[in-house]
């Protein structure tokens, strides 16, 4: 499936990162040294870590000195996460958003999407749906930007199971797929009204399944 975490980066107009007490000595730079860390003392407040030579900037609220709570992530190369942290990782309500303007919103848990959430990608489309360690659960809903659009179940990133897609024109297909093909039984309707009902393989019509 997509990988997260490493492309795209978070978008919470409405968030407020804050704490009432601010980190001693805050902010800090890692320089170039790895073994260099938030210190420990930092518990129960608001602090800016500079991570590595400024590659990424923490900003939000610590415990221990690692991000808990509220907490905003920024990279140097445009991407960032503004959302709940546990334990120095994405857990709760958050977002990413790539500097193109791509962008995850919703529940993770230890770094992964789980639970609802959105996603948009510039060059597909907007998909929303539920989440296990970011892959699709249940039913998803994806508007591409043609026009076009899927409700139904997705298996490795492929329409498979019961489904409708919606053609640009408004032909809409909905019935049985598999491996992102209609397979089964599944029911065709054109703008004109006209039909194909009955049983499909590997995208192909075969014929009614009805018996006159």
């Amino acid at each position: 499936m997509i990988k997260l975490i490493a492309l795209i980066l978070l978008n919470l107009t409405s968030f407020k990162v804050y704490s009432e007490v601010t980190c001693k000595a805050s902010p800090i730079d890692q320089g170039k040294y790895l073994n260099r860390k938030p210190p420990k003392s930092w518990t129960n407040c608001h602090g800016v870590y500079n991570y590595l030579n400024s590659i990424s900037r923490y900003t939000g609220n610590f415990i221990s000195g690692i991000p808990n709570g509220n907490g905003m992530l920024e990279y140097r190369m445009g991407t960032s996460y503004v959302g709940e942290w546990l334990d120095g990782e994405f857990n709760g309500r958050g977002a990413i958003k790539n500097s193109d303007g791509s962008s995850i919103d919703g529940h993770w848990e230890r770094n992964s999407l789980s639970g609802y959430g959105t996603i948009i990608l510039l060059d597909i489309g907007t998909l929303k749906g539920h989440w296990s360690k970011d892959t699709f659960t249940e039913v998803v809903s994806i508007q591409y930007t043609d026009g076009t659009e899927y409700t139904g179940h997705i298996h490795h990133g492929k329409y498979h199971g019961q489904g409708q897609f919606i053609y640009s024109d408004g032909t809409y297909y909905d019935g049985n797929w598999e491996e992102g093909t209609q397979h089964g039984e599944g029911k065709m309707v054109f703008p004109d009204k006209k039909e194909l009902d009955g049983i499909w393989s590997k995208g192909q019509f075969i014929g009614s399944d009805h018996n006159n």
